[in-house]
């Protein structure tokens, strides 16, 4: 879909064109941190239900407990994290000239920064995907 967004833009000239110039850049950071996102997680589930699956020490479950704050997991929430902000921001630029629209969207953007930084500071430490009582 970016593509084709992406080929309609190359075609069109004038205003229209610089208009949706930040579209297009907005479109191209969700699409790359999409990709690293699902190339984190396609790495980390592949080693948890295939290279691992027989560990000794509890299989697919107990590689995640034990691995879940490997680097590229953190990297993989981190840019999930960033790609949620960033279309928040979108809506947010959006919504800007429409307060009583505005209102309702910047709680929302609030929220998931809030949300989202609670989230990757937690994610680094072992253990982090359990959620013991």
């Amino acid at each position: 879909m970016y593509s084709h967004s992406l080929v309609i833009w190359f075609k069109t000239r004038g205003e229209a064109r610089e208009q949706r110039r930040i579209y297009m850049i907005i479109g191209a950071v969700a699409a790359l941190l999409t990709g690293i996102c699902v190339a984190c997680n396609a790495v980390f589930m592949q080693f948890m239900w295939i290279e691992k699956r027989a560990a000794p020490e509890g299989g697919p479950l107990a590689y995640l407990d034990a691995n879940s704050s490997i680097w590229y997991q953190v990297l993989g929430t981190a840019a999930n994290m960033a790609t949620n902000l960033v279309g928040d921001a979108l809506l947010v630029i959006i919504s800007f000239f429409k307060p009583y629209v505005t209102s309702n969207v910047s709680l929302s953007f609030t929220a998931a920064i809030s949300s989202g930084a609670r989230t990757f500071t937690s994610s680094p430490f072992p253990s982090s995907c359990t959620s013991d009582p």
